[in-house]
C-alpha cells in the first residue's frame, strides 16, 4: 500500500486512484461508502493517506468545481511544526538563523545611513 503524501505520489499511485475513480464511476455503492467512510475505502485500493488529518473526496459536476490549494504558509503552524521548532531541528535553527542574519544586515544599512 502507497501512502499519499504532499507533492510525492508516484506512478503506482497515479494507478491505483485511476483505478479507484473507475470503480467510483461503476459503482452506486462505493460511492456511497466514499462520502461516508473515505479513508476505509481508499485502503480497500491501495491507498492510504496520511494519518491524523481529515480526508475528504471532492467530485467536480457539472454545477461544481473543486480547486485544491496549498496550505496557507501564513497560517498557524500544525503541532508537528510546533514539535519541530520546539526541539531544535535543523529548519528551525535555520530560520532563526536567516533571522538573525537578516536583523543584523538591517542594523547595518540603519548605521550607513
Amino acid at each position: 500500500m502507497t501512502e499519499i503524501s504532499e507533492g510525492m505520489i508516484d506512478s503506482g499511485t497515479t494507478e491505483r486512484i485511476a483505478a479507484f475513480a473507475q470503480n467510483w464511476r461503476d459503482d452506486p455503492a462505493l460511492r456511497s461508502r466514499a462520502a461516508s467512510e473515505p479513508r476505509a475505502v481508499l485502503t480497500e485500493h491501495g491507498i492510504q493517506a496520511p494519518e491524523g488529518r481529515e480526508l475528504r473526496i471532492a467530485v467536480n459536476t457539472a454545477d461544481t468545481f473543486h480547486v485544491v490549494l496549498p496550505p496557507d504558509p501564513n497560517s498557524a503552524l500544525a503541532d508537528v511544526q510546533l514539535e519541530a521548532v520546539a526541539g531544535g531541528s535543523s529548519t528551525a535553527q535555520r530560520t532563526v538563523q536567516s533571522f538573525k542574519s537578516a536583523s543584523t544586515i538591517l542594523s547595518c544599512f540603519a548605521c550607513a545611513s
